[in-house]
């Protein structure tokens, strides 16, 4: 900020966005997107850990065992 900007108390002056261009707006850093070069993401293999599978497995169990203990419950209503 140079002395031009300061009121005589040493406090600078506020900005107004309608008569200065420059107000609010960050630093012009000079790099715009074209100018970027950026390399594309390599990505690894796809795993699943043994500790995923087995939650996912018994996962699977637990809602088949579910379904069958409703298909029970139908049945012996049928029956009953």
């Amino acid at each position: 900020m140079s002395e031009q900007d300061k009121k005589p108390d040493g406090k600078a002056s506020p900005t107004n966005p309608e008569t200065d261009p420059g107000a609010g707006s960050g630093p012009d850093l000079g790099t715009g997107p074209e100018d970027l070069q950026l390399d594309e993401p390599k990505l690894g293999r796809a795993q699943v850990g043994e500790d995923a599978a087995r939650q996912a497995e018994l996962d699977g169990v637990a809602a088949e065992t579910d379904a069958a203990a409703r298909e029970a419950k139908q049945a012996g209503r049928l029956a009953g």
